[in-house]
């Protein structure tokens, strides 16, 4: 069989571009007009300050290659790929001199921003993290090998965080509410009985500023796409329409083996496992069919290398899977098997007397003591998702002061009182709003439902 395709990976993508070296310091700001920087942008030819300076410019865009290069967003923040001319837009030098590789022409330059120098802040601890993942993956230890992941990626996500706009507080129901303007919605939380335990009030923060330094997530995220569009270069994927990608993530292809192999033979140490290079994430399997629907929603069908079994990956953003690949039957009872997956991690979670020994990906709940740190306390209580209610023993403590109610998800530890307040299966009703609540997005229909003594929901009347 020769004619298949194959799906391509990059080996922890963010943490491989945080080995390069980032500016550092206060950066300066130049209003210029130029023509000597036209020059030296529109060059092809790398220069040292590409890694130092964020433009302002105008860009040309090429009409005769197969995919964009170049991101924008319009007024409402919707990322938007096309080959349209860049206006005003802001980019890190680092992309620009990609973008001139492929065929863009800087046409104007309003400013930049520049640092004086760089330095590989990030490379060493990548590296450490990184080691301890490949050996966590030798050893077959999966809550380590998912640590040491998350510890990689949440750092370049971290230096991109927006702004905290909103907040939210509990208070009793005496409390004399302060700053009325800054209120977006209250909800009264009240007892079956009718007896009003407290209240749940949002806040806007407009003056709320970022807290991270920025620049650093947009150098990041320039070099990460350097890198896949250097990839595509290379396999001529921007020029021949016979050679371009069939599918396209943040860090992966789907390419046809033909495409592969001249991606292999002009960059031959490309393939592997090392942090950077392209893994195979079926293990040598082709594949026969594909359907692509939309990012991250897509269906494969491969043969496997060793047993030349017919298998099927389905993906769709948002819905978990119970296995990497299954075959047709499997897949048909994939729902069943998902559930039943679930109520083992949870029978096995309860089991566990070390926090640190439960399966990552299953959310629990845990009542932390005022003052004491998770894990610290023996007798710790710890909520599963069919058994947690938020009841209003539960809620009588938390707004006393007693206890933090915490979140665990997937490795991370989030303080769950009350950000998180609508995930509970609510068995306290919540009555009575400031405003509609059916447009906030954060907050759904809690406030218009209720379980009752069954578990099941009803209307809050």
């Amino acid at each position: 069989m020769t004619d298949y395709c194959t799906y391509v990976d990059v080996v922890s993508l963010y943490p491989f571009a945080m080995q390069q070296d980032y500016p550092t310091g206060v950066p300066i700001r130049h209003e210029v007009a130029d023509d000597d920087l036209l020059i030296l942008l529109n060059d092809k030819q790398s220069h040292e300050t590409d890694t130092r300076r964020i433009y302002r410019v105008d860009v040309s865009c090429p009409r005769d290659v197969m995919t964009a290069f170049l991101l924008e967003r319009d007024k409402q923040g919707k990322l938007i790929h096309d080959l349209s001319d860049k206006i005003d837009k802001t980019y890190v030098g680092v992309e620009l001199r990609e973008a001139v590789r492929i065929g863009y022409r800087i046409t104007r330059v309003y400013e930049y921003m520049e640092w004086k120098c760089t330095k590989p802040i990030y490379k060493e601890y990548i590296l450490r993290i990184f080691e301890m993942k490949k050996q966590a993956k030798i050893e077959g230890n999966k809550t380590k090998y998912n640590t040491a992941k998350f510890l990689m990626n949440a750092l370049s996500g971290k230096m991109g965080q927006k702004p905290i706009m909103s907040s939210i507080e509990i208070c009793p129901t005496d409390v004399k509410l302060e700053n009325i303007d800054t209120i977006e919605d209250v909800v009264i939380v009240q007892a079956p009985d009718g007896e009003k335990l407290g209240l749940i009030v949002q806040r806007t923060n407009p003056g709320a500023k970022p807290t991270k330094p920025v620049y650093l997530a947009a150098f990041i995220l320039a070099y990460a796409r350097q890198y896949m569009s250097e990839l595509t270069r290379g396999f001529e994927g921007y020029d021949r329409p016979e050679h371009a990608f069939l599918y396209t993530d943040t860090d992966s292809f789907v390419l046809r083996n033909e495409t592969k192999n001249i991606l292999q033979a002009c960059r031959p140490d490309v393939f592997g496992t090392a942090l950077g290079q392209l893994e195979d994430e079926l293990s040598g399997g082709r594949i026969i069919r594909a359907t692509f629907l939309a990012p991250k929603t897509y269906c494969l069908e491969f043969v496997t290398k060793d047993t030349r079994e017919l298998k099927t990956i389905v993906r769709c953003k948002g819905v978990p899977h119970a296995s990497n690949a299954m075959s047709e039957d499997e897949l048909v009872r994939g729902i069943n098997q998902d559930e039943v997956e679930i109520f083992q991690r949870i029978r096995e979670a309860r089991s566990c007397t070390n926090l640190q020994q439960v399966a990552l990906g299953v959310t629990f709940y845990c009542l932390v003591p005022v003052g004491k740190q998770l894990g610290d306390d023996d007798t710790l209580e710890v909520h599963y998702p069919i058994e947690m209610r938020l009841s209003q023993t539960i809620f009588r403590r938390v707004l006393a002061g007693e206890i933090n109610v915490v979140a665990m998800f997937g490795g991370m530890r989030v303080s769950l009182m009350p950000n998180h307040l609508n995930q509970f299966p609510c068995s306290v009703r919540m009555v009575g709003t400031r405003r509609h609540l059916s447009v906030k997005s954060w907050w759904s229909d809690v406030a218009h439902r209720v379980r009752d003594e069954h578990g099941v929901w009803r209307p809050a009347l």
